[in-house]
C-alpha cells in the first residue's frame, strides 16, 4: 500500500499496518529530486499588514480541506507553534479540491490567507496563471537543495507499506524490488515518481497529529487525578514509599550531581561544537557544488568557443545558452549577450533590478556586454543576489569571449591581406616561383609562370627547375644553386625552355628564403625575347647606321657622334625599363610598390591612402581616368590597358601605360590592381629615332645632290673657261678599289660609275629601313 504519511499512521493504528517498507521519491518539473514537502501559507502581494504568523489570527483563511497533510495539517502545526490554535482563533472555509478554487478565493479577496501544498505556487506561475509578483509566500523558508517556497518544515514523501495479512517473505521481496527499480521505468514518470528509496523517519508527522489532535489521537480524553487513584491506588502506595527511597537515595547521589552536572555541560558543548561543525561540512559540500558548476561552465564555454570557424552569431548565442546552469539559482537565471548591435539572450530573459554584467573589450575600448539577471528576488550575497565567485565567472567568460573575438578579427584580417597578395600575384605580368631546393620541384607559382612557357597549371606542377632550363645541364644549375645558397640573392639573364621546345629570353631576380626550416629559392623572370631582339634589330640599324655615316663627310661626323650617344641612351632606357604596380579602390591608393614611387617621383610610401587624382595633371583628365568606358570592361573580368599621359610630384609631365584587371568582379569593395610602366623614355626614343632618321635622309640627299652636281659639271665643261686645275685633294667617299677599276687618271669616278654607287646606295638604304621594326619607321 502506497499512502499519504498521515493516512498511515491511522492504518498502522486501526487496522496494524506494517512498519514502512520503502518510501516514495517524487520528480519535480525540472526533474529535481524530491524527499518532502510542506505547506504553504499564500497572501496577496499587497496586503503589507499581513508580515508574520501572528497576523493571521482572526482572520479569513481558505484551504482544500483538513485531511490534507500540505493543505492544512502542516500549517495548522506552524500557527499551533505560534500561538494561533485552529480552528477557533481563525475562520476556515473549506473550498474542496482541486486547488484552483482555493487560489481563485484569494485572488477575488474573499479571503485573507490561503493554505497550499508546495509547489502549487510554482506550477501556478510556470502555467501563467498567476504573475510572480501577484502573491507572497508567509514565513517563508528557503531550504538548500529545495526547489520550491515553503512556509512549514519538510515532511516525509509517502511511505510504502504491507498489510497485516501479507507474509513476512514476500513483503521483503516486494521492498527489495522497490528499491533496485530504476527511474526510468516505464510509468514512473506518467505518476510523478522518480522511483523509491529506504523508509524515511515519520516521527515529525506522529508528533504533528498527535499535537493537533487528529485521527487517531483524536479521541484521546484527558487524565485526572481521580482516575490515577481509582486505577492504580496501590502502584500509587508503592510509589509513595519508592519516592521515599528515592528521595533517601537522591540524597546519596547529591555528590554526584554536581559531576554529573559538569559532564552533561562538557557533552552539550561537544555536541554543539558536532554540530557547528556539522554545519559548517554542509555549506563547504554545497560551496563545492557550487564551484564544481561554475567549472562546468566554464569548460563549456571555453569549449564552445574553440570553434573560430562557426559563426559568431552561433557562438554568441551557444554561450547565453550555457550561462544560467553555472549560476546559484539556474532555474530562475537568465541571460545576455550584446556585442555589435546584436543581443543574443536566453527564451526567458528580461529585464531585473537584480542583475550583473562584465564588459566585452576588443583593443581596450569596450564594444559589448555579457549579462546574467535573476527573474525573483533573492537573499542578499556578495553583490546583490550573487556570489562573488559567479562575479569572477563572469568577468572570466567575457575576457574568453573577447580574446576569442580579437582572435576571430585578426584572422579575418590576415585572410583580407592574403587575398589582396594572391590577386596582386596572380596578376602580374612577371612569372613568380617558389622552388623547393632539395627537389627542384615548383613548390607554388602562378599563372603567369605555366601560361608564358605554353603549360597548364597541372603540367607546370609536375615539373622541374632544370625541364624548363634552356642553357645550363642539370649538374650546372645543381652547382649554380649552392653557389646562390651562399650569396642569397642573384640577377642574371638566361634562357627557358618553351613547351613548343623554342627558347625564351629572360631576365632572373632570385633570392633564398628560409620557410619551416627548409630553403626554398623565390624566383621571379620576366620574358625580354622581344625586348633582346628588338636591341638585336637596334643593334644591325645602328651598325648599318654607322657604316653609312662613315661613308658621309667629315662634315656629319658630329651629327654621327650624337646619333651614337642617342643610341646608347635608348639602349640604356630599354635596359633598365621596370613597371609599377598599385592596388586601387574606390579611386583610393591603398598598395603602392617603390618603383612606383620612383617613376611618380614620391617618397616611399607617401601616395597610399591618396586619390588617383595626384596622377592627372587636370579634372578632366582625372575624369576620364575613372569613366564608365575604363572600368565598365575591368568589372566585367576583362583586362583594360591604355596609354596616358600623367604628371609627377614636381608636376612635370610622363608617358604611361596602364594595365588594370579586378582582384574579384563579384566583390568591387577589394578594389583593382593596376601595372603602371613609364613609356616617356621610350616615346622620347621613337621622336629621336624620327629625327635621327630624317637627318640621315636629308644627308643622304645632300650627297646625292652633290654628286649630281658635280656630275653634270664634269659631263658638260665650259670651253671658254677652261684651264688646267691643279689636282683634286682625294674625296671622302673615294675608296681604293674605285681606282683599280677602272677609273681616271684624276682619281674620279666616271659619271656612269657614280650613278650606279649612287643607286646601290638608295638600294642599300630601302632594304635596311624595311628590316627596321615598325616602331622605328614610324
Amino acid at each position: 500500500m502506497i499512502t499519504s504519511p498521515s493516512d498511515y499512521l491511522i492504518y498502522a493504528h486501526r487496522i496494524g499496518l506494517s512498519a514502512p517498507l520503502a518510501s516514495v521519491v517524487a520528480e519535480g518539473p525540472d526533474q529535481t529530486l524530491l524527499r518532502g514537502f510542506g505547506g504553504v501559507i499564500l497572501v496577496r502581494a499587497e496586503r503589507s499588514e499581513l508580515q508574520t504568523l501572528q497576523d493571521l489570527k482572526g482572520r479569513r483563511i481558505a484551504l482544500i480541506g483538513r485531511q490534507s497533510l500540505g493543505g492544512y495539517q502542516a500549517q495548522a502545526y506552524e500557527l499551533d507553534k505560534a500561538g494561533i490554535h485552529l480552528p477557533d482563533d481563525v475562520q476556515l472555509i473549506e473550498t474542496g479540491l482541486p486547488y484552483e478554487k482555493v487560489l481563485q478565493a484569494l485572488l477575488d479577496g474573499t479571503v485573507d490567507a490561503a493554505f497550499a501544498r508546495s509547489g502549487i505556487l510554482e506550477a501556478w506561475q510556470r502555467e501563467g496563471r498567476i504573475a510572480p509578483e501577484a502573491l507572497r509566500v508567509l514565513h517563508r523558508r528557503d531550504l538548500p537543495g529545495f526547489p520550491d517556497a515553503i512556509s512549514t518544515p519538510l515532511y516525509p514523501e509517502r511511505p510504502v507499506a504491507a498489510m497485516p495479512q501479507v507474509d513476512e517473505s514476500l513483503a521483503k521481496r516486494v521492498a527489495a524490488a522497490l528499491l533496485q527499480m530504476p527511474s526510468d521505468q516505464d510509468g514512473l514518470q506518467d505518476v510523478g515518481l522518480h522511483g523509491f528509496t529506504l523508509p524515511y523517519d515519520y516521527e515529525p508527522v506522529r508528533a504533528m497529529t498527535y499535537a493537533l489532535h487528529l485521527p487517531p489521537y483524536e479521541n484521546e480524553p484527558p487524565v485526572t487525578l481521580e482516575d490515577i487513584w481509582r486505577d492504580h491506588r496501590t502502584i500509587m502506595i508503592v510509589l509513595v514509599f519508592g519516592v521515599a527511597a528515592v528521595t533517601i537515595l537522591s540524597l546519596l547521589l547529591l555528590v554526584y550531581a554536581a559531576r554529573l552536572k559538569t559532564t552533561r555541560q562538557i557533552i552539550q558543548r561537544k555536541a554543539e561544537e558536532l554540530e557547528y561543525e556539522h554545519e559548517e561540512l554542509q555549506r563547504a559540500q554545497a560551496a563545492l557544488g557550487e564551484r564544481i558548476k561554475e567549472q562546468t561552465c566554464l569548460y563549456a564555454v571555453f569549449r564552445v568557443t574553440e570553434n573560430l570557424q562557426a559563426p559568431l552569431d552561433e557562438i554568441l548565442q551557444a554561450v547565453v545558452e550555457l550561462l544560467p546552469p553555472g549560476w546559484f539559482y539556474p532555474a530562475d537565471a537568465a541571460a545576455c549577450i550584446e556585442w555589435g548591435g546584436q543581443c543574443y539572450y536566453t527564451a526567458n530573459f528580461r529585464n531585473s533590478a537584480d542583475q550583473q554584467t562584465a564588459p566585452i573589450h576588443l583593443n581596450d575600448e569596450q564594444r559589448g556586454s555579457v549579462t546574467v539577471a535573476y527573474l525573483q528576488p533573492h537573499p542578499r550575497q556578495q553583490e546583490g543576489p550573487f556570489l562573488s565567485e559567479e562575479r569572477l565567472l563572469l568577468d572570466t567568460v567575457a575576457e574568453r569571449l573577447s580574446s576569442i573575438i580579437e582572435r576571430r578579427t585578426i584572422e579575418e584580417n590576415a585572410r583580407k591581406r592574403e587575398e589582396i597578395s594572391r590577386a596582386i600575384v596572380s596578376q602580374a605580368s612577371d612569372a613568380i616561383t617558389l622552388i623547393d631546393v632539395e627537389t627542384l620541384h615548383f613548390a607554388e607559382f602562378n599563372d603567369a609562370a605555366c601560361e608564358g612557357l605554353g603549360y597548364t597549371r597541372e603540367e607546370f606542377s609536375q615539373l622541374r627547375l632544370p625541364d624548363i632550363q634552356g642553357e645550363f645541364d642539370p649538374a650546372t644549375v645543381a652547382g649554380m644553386i649552392q653557389d646562390f645558397l651562399k650569396v642569397g640573392a642573384a640577377q642574371f639573364d638566361t634562357l627557358r625552355r618553351h613547351k613548343s621546345g623554342n627558347l625564351r629570353d629572360v631576365h632572373v631576380s632570385l633570392k633564398v628564403i628560409h620557410i619551416l626550416d627548409r630553403d626554398f629559392l623565390s624566383i621571379i623572370w620576366s620574358d625580354i625575347t622581344e625586348r633582346k631582339q628588338a636591341e638585336q634589330e637596334l643593334a644591325r640599324y645602328r651598325n648599318e647606321l654607322e657604316r653609312l655615316v662613315a661613308e658621309r663627310t667629315a662634315e656629319l661626323a658630329a651629327m654621327t657622334e650624337s646619333l651614337r650617344g642617342a643610341n646608347e641612351e635608348q639602349q640604356a632606357i630599354f635596359d633598365t625599363a621596370t613597371s609599377g604596380i598599385a592596388l586601387i579602390k574606390d579611386r583610393i591608393l591603398v598598395r603602392c610598390n617603390r618603383k612606383l614611387h620612383e617613376i611618380l617621383g614620391w617618397p616611399q610610401g607617401s601616395m597610399i591612402g591618396q586619390r588617383t587624382a595626384i596622377w592627372y595633371a587636370d579634372e578632366a583628365a582625372n575624369t576620364v581616368g575613372g569613366a564608365e568606358a575604363v572600368y565598365g570592361p575591368i568589372w566585367r573580368g576583362e583586362s583594360h590597358s591604355r596609354e596616358q599621359q600623367l604628371v609627377r610630384r614636381d608636376g612635370s609631365a610622363l608617358w604611361v601605360r596602364l594595365t588594370g584587371k579586378a582582384v574579384d568582379i563579384h566583390d568591387r569593395s577589394k578594389g583593382t590592381v593596376w601595372m603602371l610602366e613609364d613609356i616617356t623614355v621610350e616615346r622620347a626614343a621613337i621622336a629621336e629615332m624620327v629625327k635621327a632618321r630624317a637627318l640621315a635622309e636629308e644627308a643622304s640627299r645632300t650627297k646625292s645632290a652633290f654628286l649630281a652636281n658635280m656630275s653634270h659639271e664634269i659631263r658638260t665643261p665650259d670651253e671658254r673657261h677652261y684651264r688646267p686645275d691643279p689636282p683634286d685633294p682625294p674625296r671622302l667617299d673615294q675608296r681604293p678599289a674605285e681606282t683599280a677599276t677602272g677609273q681616271g687618271d684624276s682619281g674620279c669616278p666616271s659619271p656612269a660609275q657614280h650613278h650606279q654607287r649612287h643607286s646601290r646606295l638608295l638600294e642599300n638604304r630601302g632594304g635596311q629601313d624595311d628590316a627596321r621594326p615598325d616602331r622605328f619607321r614610324r
